[in-house]
């Protein structure tokens, strides 16, 4: 009788952080982004029709028939979530511990409303779907010279390539929902971010999705140094980014392991997420074990 892998599998909803990417601060508090929102000045973009707003995909195949470039999809779909999603503050206590990308994002769209790693997920499968090369990211950020790294303070965002550079996008924060009123406070700062810009408010666990090629470490981060970066090796990661697709699951865990200890887990959100990949990894090198079972059983 074959060992079912799905057992196996099943291990991973206890091993997966319950308060994964979850921002747990009052993104309505002036404080948190009051010193950004009124830099950016509003961008003209197309309103998506009501009609459309039936799926991921539906919305990408609109954007692709009409809007004429990458970036004019991207202002829709931006400004379309900062005025229809709202931040979900009482189900930042409720989050589920396992939940596929696609599951978070067609709750989203349906039920208008979610946590940072919904807000993420959702622009993550619309722009896809409108033909936009786009990676959700998770990580902590930077308020100031306030670099938050509490147990459950996570965050998630975007990254997009457009005209072969890369740019980062921040719906939640783009929407700035008041938790007192319900309402959202939109605005453009968060939108398009170059990663030299970026890392100075959004720092992801993984170096790789600093999109730098002298990334910072997690250290040099919370000491404000910037300067120490230039003096290593160039770090390629484009070429690293074109050979995600050729990977395995289990080689790209184990890449992502060792580039984190790389540059040093310093810090609560890149220990805890460090700790999901080993069990990840774990759990995707006993599936090969059964895999192989299997096949010498038949």
């Amino acid at each position: 009788m074959k060992v079912a892998n799905i057992l196996i599998l099943l291990l991973l909803c206890s091993l997966l952080p319950s308060n994964a990417n979850c921002q747990n601060r009052d993104i309505s508090d002036p404080n948190y982004w009051s010193h950004y929102k009124d830099t950016a000045k509003p961008l003209p973009f197309l309103q998506i029709p009501a009609k459309v707003i039936t799926t991921p995909k539906e919305i990408g195949k609109w954007l692709q028939t009409n809007c004429s470039n990458e970036i004019d999809r991207l202002k829709a779909i931006y400004a379309w979530m900062g005025s229809h999603i709202f931040y979900d503050y009482p189900g930042m206590k409720n989050l589920a511990p396992y939940r596929s990308i696609y599951e978070l994002s067609n709750k989203t769209l349906r039920t208008r409303k979610g946590v940072c790693d919904n807000y993420a997920s959702l622009f993550w499968d619309i722009a896809n779907a409108a033909g936009i090369s786009t990676y959700k990211v998770s990580g902590y950020t930077r308020v100031g010279e306030v670099v938050d790294t509490a147990a459950g303070h996570g965050h998630a965002w975007n990254a997009v390539n457009v005209n072969n550079k890369w740019y980062i996008i921040d719906a939640t924060w783009g929407a700035a929902t008041d938790k007192t009123t319900g309402k959202n406070n939109f605005n453009w700062f968060f939108f398009m971010l170059p990663p030299e810009k970026a890392i100075r408010i959004f720092i992801p666990t993984d170096p790789l999705f600093q999109f730098l090629t002298h990334p910072f470490t997690h250290t040099e981060i919370a000491l404000n140094d910037w300067q120490h970066a230039a003096s290593r090796p160039i770090f390629a990661f484009e070429d690293t980014l074109r050979r995600w697709p050729q990977l395995d699951s289990t080689t790209w865990v184990r890449n992502q392991i060792t580039r984190i200890e790389k540059y040093k887990a310093s810090n609560n959100i890149v220990v805890g997420e460090l700790q999901y990949l080993k069990n990840l990894l774990d759990i995707y090198i006993r599936n090969e074990e059964v895999d192989r079972y299997n096949k010498s059983i038949k």
